[in-house]
């Protein structure tokens, strides 16, 4: 269950619109690709992958995307608004699941990286 929400919560925003549809700039791709670690590994992982491309998160914004009701200033070019609560709760189910969620950006993509034990 907590699995799913997490998931969720990494695609899902409000006004129902995705976050990956929200913020990827139009005639660019949102590449999502899940895999599971082998069995031999432990604990075994899903890693769940989402890159978009055509943006990038400035270096200095980076380790605040996460923080509660932080939203990057002047990224919201189609004004959709939001709580900034969404990759916060992501954040924090993983870390209650025991996995992790970290943020690469550059080379003209975003990826967002989500890893939870099975």
């Amino acid at each position: 269950m907590l699995i799913s929400t997490t998931s969720c919560n990494l695609f899902s925003s409000q006004g129902g619109d995705t976050h990956p549809c929200k913020y990827t700039p139009a005639h660019q791709q949102i590449i999502v690709t899940a895999i599971t670690t082998a069995p031999a590994e432990t604990p075994p992982l899903l890693i769940v992958s989402v890159i978009n491309t055509g943006i990038e998160i400035a270096q200095r914004e980076r380790h605040r995307v996460f923080d509660k009701f932080y939203r990057i200033p002047k990224h919201d070019p189609w004004k959709h608004g939001g709580t900034g609560l969404g990759l916060a709760l992501v954040k924090k189910l993983s870390q209650c699941l025991g996995g992790s969620i970290q943020l690469e950006s550059g080379s003209g993509q975003t990826q967002f990286i989500l890893k939870l034990p099975l």
